[in-house]
């Protein structure tokens, strides 16, 4: 029997919370998980759409979320859509340039924020120009902000005056066409743009997932740790809430390891950062072991990184026995789906999280579509692609080989921009991704590069950097690389090393790592050198990497060099290692570096 086809999120939610087996939330606090069950949050949700009505808020006003991740995250936003607002999700790390920028183009009369003791002096000042700021926690330390429990209890009080069942009207009045969301992407350069998101298209996330996703409401458990301000984190919370599935939210990424073992989830969404940090967990641990025990972990690792996951032989069956199952239960013991998006896995990686018994699915999508476009599911596993289309998705390759999709997922728009958005679209009304890639004989998508980020390099040679950057990340040692050649004689690299790796190969302790150090050890430096000559002999000569230099920064979104979403800000890093660059560039080019 079919699912029956909903018009809005708050109709699903409502469905799966009054049904005989509803959703239950449970989230971390204080160092304790908390129980939230589907009859308080229910209530909360009534509650809570009563009060901001109280306040005012009227259809296609725009509602802020600037929190962790939590069932309260999810309980503002349900009670925004309820008034028929638009829920704009702000990330907890936004640039205050980026903040004042969405907040006026969005026109946010109300923001959500957990607490204004986490907020800088500059973010306070900010956050006081917005019409009214409701605080989880900690009200009164924001002039003139409000407190979520003072209204919800309010909320409960305007309810039991009304007999009218306002709250079940105004849901019914949510149509699939209307705008549910504007999502800020942000882009390696300018002002973020505002996704303009419908519930039509969000629920053909949900209704498309649950045919490739199996799921069972009776057994499965589900951890959400990543943002729930990504489109895509979003988009999994309901529809594993759709299924009815227990969601715990954990709203440290840094803590994974030890939600993995509390909760024991068998379903979690991750990014590929957070998998290369259990990567380097479950391997760190071989560079300091010794004798049988070194042998046995490092035997099972070279497996692990080159067997083929889909054809395993009697080697597998033995590692199985002596390490991966351990590897496994480290990790809570019962995961059976984990989906990675928002950027490309490292194919070593995904190869060796395969081979450990652990089933890890790469899907490709964009904040405009909903972001779901290809996936990969169970026996429709190609590690380098990201599967084939998701299914009610048509995928072409265009002009330029730009990956050009056609979904009931894409986008109504850019809000306040009707010049990118005409740009966004093919005559035929198909969305340019801005990806390059191409479709394999099976339907499996590959990703190639950015159509925006390809590089003329002074002698008039093109470059497309991002598929060299993800050749030379491929080695557990290198955290992160750049590629340096726009209007350049030839290409270069900024390297900055992952210092977890690089530590348990020194066999240095946290306390007594230095990454400056590490930058100059002559073994790290072999190890690079031998990497990049080997992504070298895969490249014509004018994209091989002539010259490189290590740096012992980390980058995050807070330094600026990286979005939210965890993609390189080119302009940025050119200013911050303007030096660098031009000492790689200073030098006689046959210099050896």
């Amino acid at each position: 029997m079919s699912k029956p086809e909903y018009q809005s999120i708050p109709e699903m939610m409502k469905s799966v919370l009054t049904a005989s087996q509803p959703v239950e939330y449970h989230y971390h606090f204080q160092g304790k998980w908390n129980h939230y069950s589907a009859v308080e949050f229910l209530e909360q949700w009534q509650n809570l759409s009563w009060a901001l009505h109280d306040l005012g808020l009227e259809v296609k006003q725009t509602v802020a979320i600037m929190a962790p991740s939590s069932p309260f995250w999810i309980l503002c936003d349900l009670a925004t859509q309820t008034c028929r607002g638009w829920t704009v999700p702000f990330f907890l790390n936004l640039s205050l340039e980026n903040f004042e920028f969405q907040c006026r183009d969005a026109e946010v009369k109300i923001i959500f924020i957990d607490d204004p003791n986490n907020f800088n002096n500059d973010q306070k000042k900010l956050l006081q120009k917005v019409e009214t700021v409701i605080c989880f926690h900690n009200h009164q330390d924001l002039p003139k902000a409000l407190s979520l429990n003072d209204l919800l209890h309010k909320g409960d009080e305007l309810k039991k005056a009304d007999d009218s069942n306002w709250f079940d009207n105004e849901i019914s009045k949510l149509q699939r066409d209307d705008i549910a969301t504007i999502v800020y992407a942000s882009g390696s350069t300018g002002f973020p743009k505002g996704s303009e998101i419908s519930h039509g298209n969000l629920l053909f996330q949900f209704e498309s997932a649950q045919t490739i996703f199996q799921v069972d409401s009776e057994k499965d458990v589900v951890l959400s740790v990543l943002p729930v301000a990504h489109i895509f984190e979003r988009m999994a919370v309901y529809y594993f809430s759709s299924q009815r599935l227990p969601i715990w939210f954990g709203s440290e990424p840094k803590l994974i390891g030890s939600y993995l073992k509390e909760v024991k989830p068998t379903s979690v969404t991750m990014v590929p950062r957070i998998l290369e940090r259990l990567y380097e967990a479950l391997t760190s641990s071989a560079q300091s072991a010794r004798g049988i025990k070194k042998f046995i972990l490092m035997g099972a690792i070279r497996y692990a990184r080159s067997g083929d996951p889909l054809n395993k032989s009697w080697r597998w069956y033995v590692w199985n026995a002596l390490v991966y199952r351990k590897m496994r239960e480290a990790l809570g013991g019962r995961i059976n789906l984990i989906v990675s998006g928002s950027s490309a896995l490292n194919a070593v990686v995904h190869r060796f999280l395969l081979n450990i018994g652990l089933p890890v699915y790469e899907g490709y999508g964009l904040t405009e579509s909903s972001p779901t476009l290809a996936a990969e599911y169970k026996d429709h596993i190609n590690i380098g692609s990201v599967g084939p289309a998701f299914p009610g998705v048509k995928m072409r390759i265009g002009k330029d080989d730009e990956i050009e999709v056609l979904s009931p997922g894409n986008m109504r728009g850019y809000h306040n921009n009707p010049e990118a958005t005409k740009e966004a679209f093919c005559d035929d009304g198909w969305l340019k991704t801005g990806d390059t890639g191409y479709i394999d004989e099976n339907g499996y998508l590959f990703i190639t590069g950015r159509l925006k980020e390809l590089f003329k390099t002074s002698t008039g040679k093109y470059i497309s950097p991002v598929p060299i950057e993800n050749e030379v990340m491929r080695d557990p040692f290198i955290e992160t690389a750049v590629v340096i050649a726009d209007n350049k004689k030839f290409t270069s690299a900024l390297i900055f090393l992952n210092h977890v790796q690089c530590a348990a190969f020194l066999r240095k302790t946290e306390a007594n790592y230095d990454p400056k150090v590490a930058t100059q050890s002559k073994r790290i430096k072999h190890r690079i050198d031998r990497r990049i000559k080997r992504v070298n002999s895969k490249l014509n000569e004018w994209e091989q990497i002539k010259k490189w230099v290590i740096l012992p920064d980390t980058m995050t979104p807070e330094s600026g060099l990286l979005t939210p979403t965890l993609k390189i800000r080119r302009h940025k890093i050119d200013i911050e290692y303007s030096d660098a660059i031009e000492n790689i560039y200073g030098k006689d080019i046959d210099a050896e570096v």
